[in-house]
């Protein structure tokens, strides 16, 4: 199956239009109340630069747009083996 690893957090990589609105609907929903991030299936220290630079993207975004958010705790799952 040729999609298998094409999962979680490398999907979402895989397609930053898509992730970037699903971060600016979360960061704008962190304005109303305490909001906690997990990104899942994290294989190696390059996914988490790509998403810490597209968490900042999307920060200026709203920011720039005027868009109220607040802080964000993130977190990742450590659930494969490449990780450990």
């Amino acid at each position: 199956n040729p999609a298998m690893g094409l999962r979680a957090i490398r999907w979402s990589l895989a397609e930053p239009s898509m992730f970037r609105q699903q971060l600016r609907a979360i960061y704008r929903a962190s304005a109303f109340g305490k909001v906690k991030l997990l990104i899942p299936m994290v294989a190696h220290l390059s996914e988490i630069r790509q998403i810490l630079d597209t968490i900042k993207r999307v920060q200026q975004q709203l920011t720039d747009a005027g868009h109220a958010f607040t802080r964000v705790e993130l977190g990742v799952m450590i659930e494969i083996p490449a990780a450990a």
